[in-house]
């Protein structure tokens, strides 16, 4: 049996569920949902993020395509109105290969970027031309409140303290300066139906969802002003819930398989037949639901992505 646990961001009663060998906790008064691993255990995750080397043979124009800098751009567009001052500096921390560092300098942002995947950053740099530091963020890393507008996108999951990353982020932004934080959201509708299963769950540094309502109770944050909102595409809700439900059919094949009882179905013909046709038609069923979920998911904020901007004061 498991035993009491609590949120190691609230601090807060907590409920197990297991992937595997992994024991993640759900938080009962914040919905944060955290890996259950110490700060050691954390620190000697070998995790490489390297992208497919023929991405730097590409052209700026491909990239900026496979990058979706138009939706990035629409994302930064929200903030900037409230980024104030010029000249505006803007920082991606864990920029990736680049694609917000595009869509901010397609703003009139000068850009600077920080990406520990050596691959990645030389991406960044050949292809579109920017200043970026490969290694991990710190802070000292850049001077105090040099930047009016910051990024953090898809980062804070891997990080195993977000509350003191989040005050050294802040610390780079000048007065008014807003920071962006981009992330899957664990109180959304997929999230809470797939359990141990959320396909956000996959990566085994991801340590740290966050919901809405675990901006609350983020200690960083307090006197800043902070908006939070949820996002999604409008067949996320079909899409993620499937490859959830692959992914615990997969996982109980190999364990029949490795406990000597796979079934006589699972290797007929005719099993292979109906199984390819109940997936079709969970599919179909799927792709029908996903419209009025999503729907729904937008009215109670519960969509698979979660943004919130914080504006230092």
């Amino acid at each position: 049996m498991d035993d009491v646990a609590t949120c190691r961001i609230c601090g807060s009663a907590a409920r197990p569920l297991r992937r595997g060998t992994a024991r993640y906790l759900r938080c009962r008064r914040c919905d944060a949902l955290t890996r259950d691993i110490s700060a050691e255990g954390y620190a000697a995750l070998d995790v490489s993020y390297d992208p497919d080397p023929l991405l730097a043979q590409r052209s700026r124009q491909e990239l900026r395509s496979l990058l979706r800098v138009d939706d990035k751009r629409a994302v930064l567009q929200r903030a900037t109105p409230r980024a104030g001052r010029k000249p505006r500096r803007f920082i991606d921390i864990g920029c990736g290969q680049g694609g917000y560092l595009c869509a901010a300098q397609e703003l009139g942002y000068e850009v600077v970027g920080v990406e520990p995947s050596p691959g990645h950053s030389e991406v960044a740099r050949e292809v579109f031309g920017f200043a970026v530091e490969t290694g991990y963020f710190t802070p000292g890393m850049f001077a105090k409140g040099s930047f009016d507008l910051a990024m953090l996108s898809h980062v804070i999951e891997h990080i195993y303290d977000p509350d003191a990353f989040l005050a050294g982020a802040l610390e780079l932004l000048a007065p008014g300066g807003t920071l962006v934080v981009v992330t899957p959201n664990a109180a959304s509708t997929v999230a809470l139906a797939s359990g141990p299963w959320w396909t956000m769950l996959k990566p085994v540094d991801h340590v740290s969802m966050l919901a809405p309502r675990t901006v609350r109770h983020l200690a960083s944050l307090t006197g800043h002003t902070v908006r939070v909102r949820t996002s999604e595409f409008p067949s996320e809700p079909a899409t993620a819930t499937l490859a959830a439900a692959r992914d615990a059919v997969k996982a109980t094949l190999r364990r029949d398989a490795a406990h000597g009882s796979a079934s006589a179905e699972a290797v007929t013909p005719g099993a292979d037949l109906r199984r390819r046709t109940r997936q079709r038609a969970l599919r179909a069923a799927l792709a029908l639901a996903a419209a009025p979920v999503h729907l729904a998911n937008v009215a109670l904020g519960r969509q698979a992505t979660l943004v919130f901007e914080v504006t230092r004061r």
